[in-house]
């Protein structure tokens, strides 16, 4: 069982479907525009990257450490961590706000726009109430999205504490400054993002994603269901998604790849098979609507991954 850092949201999430493609809404060179889309259903969910990482991690075998920063609405989200004994003793409730949430609406063709309110996230204060020294012995951490200055003093404290990191950007990416980028890249373990936000990071870096995995040991890119991209050691090696999945939902399956992805590979596992366990991860996650409703043993992970990947 390997201890793992967890920094991040801890988000209610509101999940909504669109019966069309939004891309079709999009005018092509319009500078403005104002669009409003129906929908009929919104569905309410225990969420946050922090969150999903941590539950699928438990369902692992591994033993996850969320730290994060909550509000005055957490008791319902808190009791679901416990149930699920998911630690919360490094949790800060804000009294004075509330948690966050995410308002994400989802096309039939599984494109998706989410809308994301920090709440007590943007309290920076609260970091003074985080003391790594009272943390047991962490194996690995990942930095995952949340307000940028706080994502930048978790990966700081990582260095002193020498604690190996994965950085994931995710939807912070728009708030991280060019700078921001580098120091959280350059002194990470790994690097890691889905599609859109490699093409995202490679304009606002200036640079491809190949020169962008030299300034680290490893860069993933997810690529949906085409699987991922292992950039590592000058060369790209790909990774095909688990296939043949009757898909009801993708929101969380990035965050649950994740969670596999480190299961493995801080479990002596190569970057590949790395992947596969995160591949198999996610594809529980996208069976079910919601981000943290999957289930699985042990058992029926290793017949999955096996079935797929081979032993």
């Amino acid at each position: 069982m390997k201890k793992i850092l967890i920094t991040g949201s801890i988000a209610y999430d509101h999940l909504m479907t669109f019966d069309g493609k939004m891309k079709d809404f999009f005018l092509k060179g319009a500078e403005h525009f104002s669009l409003s889309f129906q929908t009929n259903i919104e569905e309410l969910f225990f969420g946050g990257c922090a969150g999903n990482i941590a539950y699928t991690c438990h369902l692992l075998g591994d033993k996850p450490y969320i730290v994060s920063v909550v509000g005055n609405d957490f008791d319902k989200y808190k009791k679901w961590l416990e149930e699920n004994k998911i630690s919360c003793d490094y949790i800060y409730v804000d009294k004075n706000k509330n948690t966050a949430s995410a308002y994400m609406l989802t096309d039939k063709m599984n494109s998706q726009l989410t809308m994301f309110s920090v709440g007590a996230m943007q309290d920076i204060s609260s970091l003074s109430n985080f003391d790594f020294n009272k943390l047991p012995d962490i194996d690995y951490a990942i930095i995952s999205p949340g307000f940028p200055y706080s994502m930048l003093y978790f990966a700081q404290s990582c260095i002193e504490k020498k604690i190996p990191y994965l950085v994931d950007p995710g939807q912070s990416l728009t708030a991280l400054t060019h700078d921001a980028l580098i120091s959280l890249i350059d002194s990470s373990d790994g690097f890691i993002v889905n599609e859109y936000e490699g093409e995202l990071i490679e304009k606002k870096m200036a640079m491809p994603l190949s020169r962008i995995a030299k300034r680290t040991s490893f860069l993933i890119r997810t690529v949906g269901c085409k699987g991922a991209e292992i950039y590592h050691e000058g060369k790209i090696k790909k990774v095909p998604a688990v296939s043949g999945l009757d898909i009801k939902d993708v929101t969380g399956a990035g965050d649950a790849f994740r969670s596999g992805f480190i299961h493995g590979f801080v479990g002596g596992e190569s970057l590949e098979r790395a992947c596969q366990i995160g591949h198999t991860a996610a594809s529980f996650v996208v069976e079910q609507k919601g981000t943290q409703t999957h289930k699985f043993t042990l058992e029926s992970f290793t017949q999955r991954l096996k079935k797929h990947y081979g032993s």
